[in-house]
């Protein structure tokens, strides 16, 4: 009489089936709730936008002059010079996800920067630097940024600098709320959403909600147009 021994390779094929199903039913639970979470993640609505195009100081902005240097609306443009401020602070953005967009029309190919704040309160702000480096290259940092302190670095692109080429305009995306930051950078004419973030970072102590600012640095010569922010729709009034 023979003894029947069970077969390893039974019980290996019994395995892969059964993970292989596994397998399949999770790309399938994926690709379903696919389109619903992109629509989440899209589904931030216009707040606030502004053109520049009056010519005039828009409304709620507060520019800075000095002998020096200045913000000014000229040219259908925000147009700063040398180390100024450009604040726009009537509201409180950054208490959920939220998008600021501009375009970044020019950034002078020498030594030229522009720190861009956001959840700016009396707390401090998020600053995103946008240095150039060369006629091709941008660095681009992060940092937390408490008043009367020194800036905390959260992270930067000094390894791999995104391209910036001198004399083109780019769609600068900066995603911000609840400590999350993604930072995009698209050349205009550009396909949209085709590009991944030149930097993500998260704060695991995320300042207040505050406006957003412009500050150009040093001796540069900075224009930013068609700027928006998105973000949840505000809650409608209360049924009576």
């Amino acid at each position: 009489m023979f003894t029947a021994h069970r077969s390893a390779h039974g019980r290996g094929t019994l395995k892969n089936r059964l993970f292989t199903g596994l397998v399949l039913l999770l790309l399938s639970a994926a690709w379903l709730c696919g389109p619903i979470l992109r629509v989440k993640a899209q589904a931030l609505s216009l707040l606030y936008e502004e053109n520049f195009d009056s010519g005039d100081v828009p409304d709620g902005w507060k520019l800075e002059n000095s002998q020096v240097g200045g913000w000014w609306a000229e040219g259908g443009t925000l147009y700063g010079v040398n180390h100024v401020w450009a604040e726009y602070r009537q509201v409180e953005w950054g208490a959920g996800t939220y998008r600021l967009e501009f375009d970044l029309v020019e950034l002078n190919p020498e030594n030229g920067s522009v720190q861009v704040h956001v959840q700016h309160s009396d707390v401090g702000s998020y600053l995103i630097g946008l240095q150039r480096v060369d006629a091709e290259h941008i660095n681009v940092y992060l940092e937390r940024n408490i008043w009367n302190r020194d800036p905390q670095p959260l992270a930067n692109t000094s390894r791999s600098n995104p391209i910036y080429t001198a004399g083109a305009s780019y769609r600068v995306s900066i995603f911000f709320g609840d400590g999350n930051f993604r930072i995009y950078l698209n050349r205009q004419g550009t396909l949209p959403g085709r590009t991944l973030p030149v930097l993500t970072a998260q704060d695991q102590q995320p300042l207040p909600p505050g406006g957003i600012s412009f500050e150009s640095m040093g001796d540069s010569e900075v224009k930013v147009d068609n700027l928006a922010v998105y973000g949840p729709q505000p809650p409608g009034p209360a049924p009576q």
